[in-house]
């Protein structure tokens, strides 16, 4: 049985669902590594294939996740974490977890970009959030 580990501990995710309904989803169309070893799972149902070992290096928050959440899964499964973000959001606070340029941020506020800024605070993306201080100043 697929066990997966959750965001719980940081109050960011929740219980993976069954193995059918996390086979089915939706790669996200930027993250689908081949080498990926965590799918990360939006809130409205897209997968994210990404290394764990960047979002470890990035951010201390899913490191928290991971060292309280560390199960089993099953051979050829990747471990799976359930976020309460969109996919919108994950798309623009991934790419900091990554050792890669990133395009300047350009701030659209009052709009979503507040609910971008909330997750980088929240799993303490310190890259991304200096970005977007970068963005208010200029």
């Amino acid at each position: 049985m697929k066990r997966a580990a959750t965001g719980a501990a940081a109050g960011g995710g929740r219980a993976a669902p069954d193995k059918r309904a996390a086979a089915a989803l939706p790669l996200s169309d930027n993250f689908q590594a081949g080498d990926a070893d965590l799918e990360v799972h939006s809130s409205d149902g897209i997968a994210f294939r990404v290394h764990k070992a960047n979002l470890l290096a990035s951010s201390k928050t899913f490191a928290d996740m991971f060292d309280a959440t560390s199960e089993a899964v099953e051979d050829g499964e990747l471990p799976t974490i359930e976020l309460t973000e969109s996919s919108a959001t994950l798309e623009r606070i991934l790419p900091y977890c990554y050792p890669r340029p990133v395009a300047p941020w350009e701030l659209d506020l009052p709009s979503g970009d507040l609910e971008l800024f909330g997750a980088l605070d929240k799993y303490e993306i310190w890259r991304g959030i200096e970005a977007v201080q970068a963005a208010m100043v200029h």
